[in-house]
């Protein structure tokens, strides 16, 4: 993942491009924005506020350069716009991801399921289908095989998976919903502008507990959101 500027250090640009990205979102996914982006709501509100009082101040007369500029802010603004369409087709094609990985799991069963059942799940429920889609690296990502796992199936289904691995969860990890709670706790207005820390002990101090601080911190990098 990427390493953010610091907000003092972002040019004209980039304090722009937030406060489009961030004003098109709405409740948690402003506060996932802020965790991703690393920045708080008071950058937002004071670099919205700056460019307003700027664009006033200079509405009253245009020169040639004014225009000029003004020109060039609004072919920026339309690329920053073409840049949020493409992050949404992108989270079109995660929801498609996990959409796939649900059916998988339908298709071949679980993490426990026999070896050999489970390998001629793939062939027999439509090989060529399977095989189209299971070559997409996301897609194998998703669904926990490798690229050449797949192969090695298609080469000699009859040997089975072959994979080797721990076959249980651990005991003390924390569940999906549990993870999911984290995210939606952690993006929400009252705890977006809080460090992991910050959130275990204002939480604690309303006596509830969603997970250790290092859990926070595992669970929100998971999600790229810190």
């Amino acid at each position: 993942m990427k390493k953010n500027r610091r907000p003092t250090e972002r040019r004209v640009q980039e304090k722009l491009k937030a406060v489009i990205e961030f004003e098109g979102l709405e409740g948690e996914k402003q506060g996932e924005y802020l965790h991703r982006e690393g920045l708080h709501s008071e950058h937002i509100a004071g670099w919205k506020k700056s460019i307003e009082a700027g664009l006033e101040s200079g509405s009253g007369s245009l020169t040639a350069a004014n225009r000029a500029q003004w020109a060039q802010d609004k072919k920026k603004i339309k690329e920053l716009e073409r840049d949020v369409q493409r992050k949404d087709r992108a989270l079109a094609e995660t929801t498609a991801l996990l959409v796939l990985k649900k059916k998988a799991d339908l298709v071949w069963g679980s993490r426990g399921t026999s070896e050999h059942r489970r390998s001629a799940k793939l062939h027999r429920d439509g090989p060529a289908s399977q095989s189209r889609w299971c070559k997409e690296p996301a897609s194998c990502e998703v669904l926990e095989v490798s690229l050449r796992t797949v192969e090695r199936w298609e080469k000699a289904p009859q040997k089975g998976d072959q994979r080797r691995g721990p076959v249980t969860a651990c005991a003390h990890a924390l569940s999906a919903q549990e993870k999911q709670a984290i995210v939606k706790e952690s993006s929400s207005a009252q705890y977006r502008d809080l460090s992991p820390w910050q959130m275990v002990a204002r939480l604690a101090d309303g006596g509830r507990y969603l997970g250790s601080e290092s859990s926070f911190y595992r669970v929100l990098k998971q999600n790229d959101l810190l």
